[in-house]
């Protein structure tokens, strides 16, 4: 991603990063790699040193070590739903805990990069951090109040497409992300 801040997106990690994102995280379960966050937590400073080496080279030589993209596929059943239809299943993926540590330091840079570059209409409420999609509901809410103290009708269009995501032409979305960030930009 190309930048024209002073910090840009692709810089090395830092050691603070890193600390704060493995102290932060959560006793999830592991992976194929079985190694718990509680192990990664108790790390003496220079593992946790070594820990920030391994991901920077990573980093910085674009390579993605071949055992984190095994998952281990773990189906969970939708609630109030029958456990013969294999629909009813979502699948949960469990990916090594190395992996999914470096995913959240590189989340968390991504979020705060799009953040400050104003990337998100202020009407986008979902997958923000301090934001929820209850913050849309009640903002529904309260036009819809105030049409009705003000004697006003008020239009709301609600869309659910059935399996959304399973019908993405991913393609696309791949060519659409590779665009400049200026034509992302929405008012």
């Amino acid at each position: 991603m190309n930048c024209n801040t002073d910090q840009s997106f692709n810089d090395i990690l830092t050691l603070r990063e890193v600390q704060d994102t493995l102290s932060h995280s959560k006793n999830n379960s592991p992976g194929p790699d079985n190694i718990p966050y509680e192990f990664l937590k108790q790390l003496p400073p220079d593992g946790v040193l070594h820990l920030y080496e391994v991901y920077n080279y990573i980093w910085s030589k674009q390579v993605f070590p071949d055992q984190w993209r095994n998952a281990i596929i773990k189906p969970i059943l939708k609630p109030d739903k029958n456990r013969s239809a294999p629909e009813n299943y979502r699948p949960i993926a469990l990916t090594c805990t190395m992996c999914k540590l470096l995913e959240k330091i590189i989340n968390k840079r991504l979020r705060w990069t799009l953040e400050q570059r104003n990337f998100f209409t202020t009407s986008q409420n979902g997958f923000r951090q301090f934001h929820s999609t209850i913050d849309s509901l009640i903002t529904l809410e309260s036009e819809i109040l105030n049409a009705f103290l003000n004697k006003q009708h008020l239009l709301a269009v609600n869309l659910d497409i059935h399996k959304a995501y399973d019908m993405v032409w991913r393609q696309y979305v791949v060519k659409v992300l590779i665009k400049k960030p200026n034509h992302w930009k929405h008012d």
